[in-house]
């Protein structure tokens, strides 16, 4: 499973909103059951797997059956349980016999997604632009959904590309840049991790085993990561995968203008960072 950023980036569906959160559930409702029926069909080709009886699957159990007993297990409520597809056929295929005692678990597929051309498994965006190395070299690579929209404003100018560059991929800051291109193309960053635990979450209830999911919080605090985390654990999420931060410092960047440095910025380079402050009761490292 991948591509699910150049799906919202077609549908022109900012990750941070309800609709991509409808979007993931879905998608993932109608992979889980075709997934679930061709596991079904093939235990009639080549019979079921050897310890089928007496399983959940036996029972006619498929994933979105489960919400319930987790929302017991975990004291939580109100799990969204809303599915689009006719699964009554399907339970019944299920009772006779599985191929497959698992079936489905999200990858995070950086490789192949690459060799696809598309963005991997159910990731947000990274950066607008990055560097990128192969054995033919080094490569400045664009998100190429924004340079087509910026093209097509007439915005895919050299200012522009210089700004973004010197922003590390970001557009927010970029007055030129209308509103709805800077809620679309928000770097992982740049919006709140809650919107991935919901998105997680509904996909969560059609999958049978689990989801790579990874959380991006740009400085995080134990206040924030309690708050992420017991999220993902009241929505139903089995697993998260990495938690991703931004580095603790950065180099000041300065502007070349003619194959000189710029006289606004050749002053210094500055390694900007912040210093342990024991005082500071905002910070939460020590404790």
């Amino acid at each position: 499973i991948m591509g699910f950023l150049d799906v919202l980036y077609t549908m022109k569906v900012p990750y941070e909103s309800d609709r991509a959160v409808e979007l993931a559930d879905c998608i993932q409702e109608f992979i889980s059951y075709h997934a679930i029926k061709a596991s079904a069909e093939l235990a009639k080709e080549r019979k079921p797997y050897k310890t089928f009886q007496g399983s959940l699957w036996s029972q006619g159990v498929i994933p979105i059956d489960t919400v319930k007993t987790l929302e017991t297990n975990r004291s939580v409520s109100d799990l969204n349980t809303s599915q689009s597809q006719n699964w009554s056929d399907v339970r019944e295929l299920v009772k006779r016999g599985m191929r497959n005692s698992v079936v489905q678990a999200i990858a995070p597929t950086a490789t192949i997604a690459n060799i696809q051309n598309c963005f991997a498994s159910i990731e947000p965006l990274y950066r607008n632009v990055y560097v990128k190395e192969n054995l033919s070299g080094t490569f400045t690579v664009f998100n190429p959904y924004l340079v087509l929209d910026l093209k097509n404003l007439g915005l895919f100018t050299t200012d522009i590309v210089n700004q973004i560059k010197l922003a590390d991929g970001s557009i927010q800051g970029v007055k030129e840049i209308p509103g709805d291109l800077k809620a679309l193309y928000k770097t992982a960053f740049e919006f709140d991790a809650e919107w991935l635990i919901k998105c997680g979450g509904r996909r969560q209830k059609w999958i049978d085993q689990s989801q790579s999911l990874n959380i991006y919080v740009k400085n995080p605090k134990g206040s924030d990561l309690n708050r992420i985390y017991m999220s993902a654990w009241k929505q139903g999420l089995k697993s998260t995968y990495y938690l991703k931060s931004t580095a603790a410092s950065s180099i000041e960047k300065s502007a070349i203008v003619g194959g000189r440095v710029d006289e606004k910025s050749k002053d210094k380079l500055e390694v900007k960072g912040s210093s342990c402050d024991l005082n500071s009761e905002e910070c939460e490292s020590c404790q």
